[in-house]
């Protein structure tokens, strides 16, 4: 539970300077957060947590690299530090974040602040300018968060005023990137430059594709297979990196939807809204997806089976290379490097000397090794075993790594090391992106680059996995899809998130206005190639529920609205059963309509009068009609046609203007032979009779 502080108002420096000091031993001594984690010290410079390890440097020690020690220089000033450490673990306390760091980033920019204006970092001495200045610093230091870093020092602003830990009143600072001055609204007045470097790298995306393309035809190590795997699967719904490592190995579905269409779904848990998510994968790239999905699965089932023999085991892991000797039969130096996955006895030695401060391969077991060598490393390694993430207070559901889509073994991805046959590895966002990024890493002999683009001899590109989510989003946008559906797609708290992942060109978006302000022209269209004749659907002849359509479509449209059952140009199929069923319906809802109309007519209602002659007028061609399509006289197949005065709009609106004499035509229905019709007609009613 967070404790809590009951200080009295501070009247002078000496009251505020020992509410500070109580408010530090409180957090030193009462708050055990963290405290149970390996490498955990008050006094230390780099402390674990339960997301990324922390670093109490000043701001020029965040341009080093976190894996290199802090210099004398770069430590954060003391006693400013003492309030940084009380500070970041009194929040975190009260709600545990993955963002602290950028909270970690505005302290050190109020140090800087501090420094500058008193020449000491003194909490206890901060005013309001204070925080004005470090607001300043974040464009200065080039921040681009600074709508976050803002915050965060106008949360610090309001918690020292509210814990009295100040002489000077700052409860009432406000950071300034709000309103049009926040990074949303300039994210609309990006420059084109700007915006096509939110989106990923066209020919790296080419390059990872044909990496995929080329699984289907030939082996593939791990390493290539993981990132294209992931690439496919970034691009097939607008994920984080970091989701990957909750997905199960039935992440995947495809069932169908409403519309017994079969649709993709990615479903798993999201740390982001706290709740089980189903994300859509859009048609064209589902195949894809699934076969990402069944790629994956089969690298890591290796990783599966063992991280379920370290949940239920106690013995040594019998891998494909293990000894085929008893658990407690005395091994050969060779035979402990073939248990412990290595190719020679002298690296075997070196792990073991690593662990027992011994270099000696004598005198061991199967059970021996897996007791004191192989379970020490893996409780190094994984350290949140059974898990692959550590248990926090906000971290949802979690995952066993024997049930994880992405479950590793120790050096899986390395394209020149041997994979571990009885180490597993967490999944971290390191496995990928430094292998997408291009980044040049640092060692003791040489620097080296991972980049799968330089391994398959793509130089000079690197894409970043948050492109992969501007670039859906903008894909969305470019069709038409609500803002609020792109939202709840992406899992985001809000539109106005959304917004500054969407990056059309503002030719495109002028194009967009103008298709709705504007009529659209007609296009003449190019010639149909005999390739492309041969690809389309043949048929000469239009089809309706009720039977063929004589109308002459090239000449004129339809005269009747679709009205099939009023028009001499319908030929029906006598004993097509879908087409017969459709006029007894169509019959049934007209003897419906004509009793309520007689009724009305009873009732003395005379506005019912020429419904009724209208509706017993049909009744009686459709009665003669199920007749004659009933008549067991007549061969099924047989043609089928209303002949009568084939009424128009167009006649009654000159019949209206210009009265002529006619004779009426009773409506007749008659039975055609086959020589009546051309050929491709027949064909058509042949076609329908054997269905």
């Amino acid at each position: 539970m967070p404790f809590t502080l009951s200080l009295s108002q501070p009247k002078k420096d000496d009251k505020a300077s020992e509410n500070l000091y109580e408010f530090i031993r409180k957090a030193k001594h009462e708050i055990k957060l963290w405290s149970n984690l390996h490498g955990f010290d008050w006094d230390s410079t780099k402390w674990p947590t339960h997301h990324h390890p922390v670093r109490f440097c000043n701001i020029q020690g965040t341009y080093n690299s976190p894996h290199n020690a802090i210099k004398d220089t770069e430590k954060m000033s003391f006693p400013f530090v003492e309030f940084a450490k009380a500070y970041l673990r009194y929040t975190q306390n009260q709600k545990e974040t993955k963002v602290f760091r950028r909270g970690m980033t505005a302290m050190r920019l109020l140090e800087h602040s501090l420094i500058e204006d008193l020449g000491c970092a003194d909490i206890t001495r901060v005013e309001a300018r204070h925080f004005t200045a470090a607001c300043i610093s974040i464009q200065k230091f080039v921040f681009k968060d600074t709508d976050g870093i803002g915050a965060c020092l106008q949360k610090i602003a309001q918690d020292i005023s509210t814990l009295n830990l100040s002489v000077a009143e700052t409860c009432n600072w406000k950071h300034p990137y709000t309103g049009a001055n926040s990074a949303y609204s300039k994210n609309k007045h990006l420059s084109e430059k700007n915006r096509i470097e939110k989106l990923p790298d066209d020919e790296g995306l080419l390059a990872l594709a044909e990496i995929f393309s080329n699984g289907y035809s030939s082996e593939q190590d791990d390493e290539d297979v993981f990132i294209s795997s992931v690439t496919c699967v970034l691009l097939s719904a607008p994920l984080r990196i970091s989701e990957l490592g909750r997905f199960t190995v039935s992440v995947f579905k495809n069932t169908p939807d409403k519309y017994d269409t079969k649709q993709g779904y990615l479903n798993y848990w999201s740390p982001k809204t706290g709740v089980y998510v189903t994300k859509e994968v859009p048609g064209v790239i589902s195949d894809n997806t699934e076969e990402a999905i069944k790629r994956l699965k089969t690298i890591t089932e290796e990783g599966r089976l063992l991280a379920k023999h370290y949940e239920t085991s106690d013995k040594f892991y019998r891998h494909s290379h293990c000894p085929m000797v008893g658990d407690d039969e005395l091994l050969t130096p060779l035979q402990v490097a073939q248990a412990l996955g290595y190719g020679t006895p002298k690296t075997a030695s070196c792990l073991i000397n690593s662990i027992t401060g011994n270099h000696t391969l004598s005198a061991w077991t199967l059970n021996k090794l897996w007791k004191e060598v192989v379970l020490v490393r893996h409780r190094k390694l994984n350290p949140n075993f059974p898990y692959q993430i550590p248990a926090t207070k906000n971290n949802g559901t979690r995952i066993k790594m024997s049930n994880a889509l992405v479950c590793l073994r120790y050096r899986q991805l390395s394209s020149h090391q041997r994979t571990s046959p009885i180490f597993l590895t967490p999944y971290k966002l390191s496995s990928y992106s430094l292998r997408v990024n291009g980044a040049v890493q640092e060692r003791s002999t040489n620097n080296v680059s991972m980049s799968i683009f330089l391994k398959h001899g793509y130089p000079n590109i690197k894409i970043r996995s948050h492109e992969m989510r501007h670039f859906l989003n903008t894909m969305a946008q470019e069709a038409g899809i609500p803002m609020e559906a792109i939202t709840r797609w992406s899992t985001r708290a809000s539109n106005a998130q959304t917004r500054t992942y969407m990056h059309l060109s503002s030719g495109r978006k002028a194009e967009k206005i103008s298709d709705l302000k504007t009529k659209t022209t007609t296009q003449t269209l190019p010639p149909v190639t005999k390739a492309d004749y041969n690809l389309r659907d043949k048929g000469p002849l239009i089809t309706t529920r009720y039977g063929i359509c004589l109308h002459p479509w090239t000449v004129s449209p339809c005269t009747k609205h679709a009205d099939c059952l009023n028009c001499n140009e319908l030929l029906i199929c006598k004993g097509h059963k879908r087409s017969n069923d459709a006029i007894i319906q169509e019959r049934n809802r007209v003897y419906e309509n004509f009793i309520v109309a007689e009724q009305k007519i009873n009732n003395g209602e005379k506005v019912a009068n020429r419904w009724y002659e209208a509706h017993k007028h049909n009744l009686e061609r459709l009665d003669l009609l199920v007749q004659i399509l009933y008549k067991d006289e007549i061969p099924n197949g047989t043609p089928v046609r209303i002949l009568g005065s084939n009424f128009t709009h167009e006649d009654r609106i000159l019949n209206a203007t210009n009265p002529v004499e006619s004779a009426s035509k009773k409506t007749q229905l008659q039975v055609h032979t086959t020589a009546n019709y051309h050929v491709d007609v027949l064909d058509c009613i042949k076609l329908l009779s054997e269905d």
